[in-house]
């Protein structure tokens, strides 16, 4: 029976790659290039046409993505660029900067080549290019590499650290065959990973549009409708009521309340120890017990006005606008960040549930606060503006059935998704198995016939 595994090994006398097969050799990196060529440094000037200009937010994957950001250099300025060395199909690019050891074939002569990026080409007798990109790609090498990486924000690695880099060198025509089964395994594994993210846009879409069903029409398909008026909520039952939001408040002070200005609430403030502040990393994470800002029990004194507690929504205003949580009844007492407000509905009127479903994910919400947010460079939600939103409010028994009915729907929608997320990246973790097994020469490529579960051996 194939074992998938070579005949020999033997100790490669480093640590951190192990043994190896017979026959195969570690080498230093750049002993095998034919060139290698820097563009650190090279900063064109960039246009709206000319030659395309590949960045590292390019290279991902293994390729060249043209539709991630479409930059493009003039043509003088290419062959400036590019008297140091002109890219030849089969060259391989690798990112030294974040993101860092990313890697790409050359498919495109005609590209230009930003700075952060290292071109290299490896000797035709000694390394095929495209097997490099698949070394590269390993865990192993990754982890390699991040020993030489530098950097207190952003790691990248130096050209002069390139020496120190090591690559496990099977024969010439033994990559070829490594090539040629990764391609094969890795084009399969796109095309399924690419058909399951189709799905899972769809099970979104189809999420939407059971929540934006039942808020605008309700869950009775027989009920009697009138035309709202409003061109983002269309239709809704003649039972229901379209209210603005002010109406719904509790008609009492500070049931609408914007959280303090910066100039009331500093960073420097914010790292003592006794009140929570929650902040817009509680509602976008849909969780209130999170987050290590607190200020003082004074300081808490002094903004009494923008406290927060049990019951109390909670919605973001600044860049990530219009998230939405309700504060449970066992919610510590706290102090609103700058970024958010809180309101107090009125629940005669309309459930704090319905409430908080109605912001944070319906459609036709989301659609008044980016109409609202008069911002240039930051979307911002303005009291006046949320005291305006339109919104069509069914009877409070409706308000009830319709949230336990349409959770239900979209918890099966969201249990489907999860599965199909978690089917990705197994197979995202296997194309790594993969390649990392055969560039080490843990599997045998040429024993396989399918490689199936054996490169997990």
């Amino acid at each position: 029976m194939k074992t998938g595994r070579f005949a020999k090994y033997k100790d490669s006398g480093i640590e951190w790659i192990g043994e190896i097969p017979e026959g195969w050799l570690v080498v230093p990196l750049l002993k095998l290039l034919e060139s290698l060529v820097d563009y650190r440094g090279a900063t064109p000037e960039k246009t709206e046409d000319g030659i395309f200009l590949v960045t590292g937010r390019n290279i991902k994957g293994g390729r060249i993505d043209y539709e991630v950001s479409k930059e493009f250099v003039p043509e003088d300025q290419y062959k400036e660029i590019m008297h140091r060395g002109k890219p030849r199909i089969g060259d391989l690019l690798f990112t030294t900067e974040a993101p860092l050891g990313e890697v790409a074939n050359v498919d495109n002569e005609n590209i230009a080549l930003a700075q952060r990026i290292i071109k290299m080409r490896g000797k035709k007798d000694k390394l095929d290019s495209y097997y490099l990109k698949y070394y590269i790609l390993s865990p192993l090498f990754q982890q390699h590499l991040l020993k030489y990486a530098t950097g207190s924000t952003a790691l990248g690695i130096k050209a002069s650290n390139m020496c120190f880099l090591r690559l496990i060198l099977p024969p010439k025509d033994l990559q070829r065959e490594i090539v040629v089964v990764l391609d094969g395994e890795k084009s399969r594994i796109d095309r399924i990973i690419q058909k399951d993210k189709q799905f899972v846009e769809l099970l979104e879409e189809k999420r939407l549009a059971n929540i934006n069903q039942a808020v605008t029409r309700g869950l009775d398909p027989k009920a009697k409708l009138n035309d709202s008026g409003i061109e983002w909520i269309g239709e809704i039952p003649e039972s229901w009521s379209l209210r603005r939001l002010k109406t719904l408040l509790e008609s009492r002070k500070g049931s609408i309340k914007t959280g303090p200005f910066g100039s009331q609430l500093t960073i420097g403030e914010m790292n003592e120890s006794d009140v929570k502040v929650y902040n817009q990393r509680n509602i976008i994470s849909n969780d209130e017990t999170i987050g290590e800002n607190f200020v003082s029990l004074d300081k808490y004194r002094e903004l009494i006005a923008f406290k927060a507690g049990p019951g109390d929504l909670l919605i973001t205003t600044r860049g990530t606008i219009g998230r939405c949580l309700k504060l449970s009844s066992n919610a510590e007492k706290g102090v609103l960040h700058p970024c958010l407000m809180k309101i107090k509905i009125d629940n005669s009127i309309v459930l704090d549930d319905y409430m908080e479903f109605l912001i944070e994910e319906s459609d036709m919400v989301k659609v008044q606060f980016q109409i609202q947010s008069n911002a240039t460079t930051i979307d911002v939600i303005y009291q006046e503006n949320l005291k305006n939103l339109i919104l069509p409010i069914p009877p409070i028994d409706e308000q009830k059935t319709i949230l336990t009915c349409i959770k239900k729907r979209i918890s099966k929608i969201e249990k489907t998704i999860e599965r199909i997320q978690t089917r990705i990246e197994l197979f995202k973790e296997y194309e790594k198995a993969l390649i990392n097994n055969l560039v080490t020469g843990k599997v045998d490529v040429r024993e396989q016939n399918g490689l199936g579960s054996k490169v997990f051996s």
